[in-house]
């Protein structure tokens, strides 16, 4: 829901913005109509996101990867261990500090996204992304998308571009990104455990 809300619905990130993981969670469960409402709009954004380019045949530039480009990667490098969603949210928090890296994406944007995920209880990091995983991602992206990365980054609550060749990043971006991903991690976990919430625990 956070992935598509972030590039194509607007009223369903200030809904997610808005609750915690445990509100949702107990609304779905309690059967309460404002966690339908937010499956609903999830379902239909990602469905028109779809519509417009399902088979690739029109391009490689989708919103809906936003998230699947150091994700399957990281999978893979945990022996599947990790399940596919946490992969998302760590390509989500890495996409996101990137593009504000790059200047796409304004402060204030890259602190909603990262606090929603972080109140939502979804990790920011993993110890196996590293400079070299970033790399081979890059490199796995572009063979399986025309040529190019392709990779989606927001651009502001609802707005997206793409990132379309490593060389863009200026030197020593990833290893900064990489490092302030474990430090957000890291507050965040313990801003949790001061409510008596655990953040999710990532296999190693």
């Amino acid at each position: 829901m956070i992935k598509v809300a972030c590039t194509s619905d607007t009223t369903l990130f200030k809904k997610l913005e808005r609750a915690s993981a445990g509100n949702i969670e107990a609304q779905i469960k309690s059967g309460d109509a404002r966690a339908h409402d937010m499956i609903r709009r999830a379902i239909s954004a990602m469905m028109a996101e779809l519509s417009k380019n399902p088979f690739e045949r029109g391009g490689y530039e989708r919103a809906v990867d936003f998230g699947h480009t150091l994700a399957h990667p990281l999978e893979a490098s945990t022996g599947y261990t990790l399940h596919h969603g946490t992969a998302v949210a760590v390509d989500l928090a890495f996409s996101t500090l990137l593009s504000r890296g790059l200047g796409w994406l304004d402060a204030r944007s890259c602190e909603r996204i990262i606090g929603t995920l972080g109140s939502c209880r979804l990790p920011l990091w993993h110890e196996n992304v590293n400079e070299q995983l970033v790399h081979d991602a890059f490199m796995a992206s572009a063979k399986h998308r025309g040529g190019e990365i392709n990779m989606t980054l927001p651009t502001g609550i609802g707005t997206y571009a793409f990132l379309k060749h490593e060389k863009q990043c200026p030197s020593g971006l990833i290893t900064a990104i990489l490092s302030e991903l474990r430090r957000k991690q890291e507050e965040a976990a313990a801003t949790l455990s001061e409510g008596n919430a655990g953040m999710v625990k990532l296999p190693s």
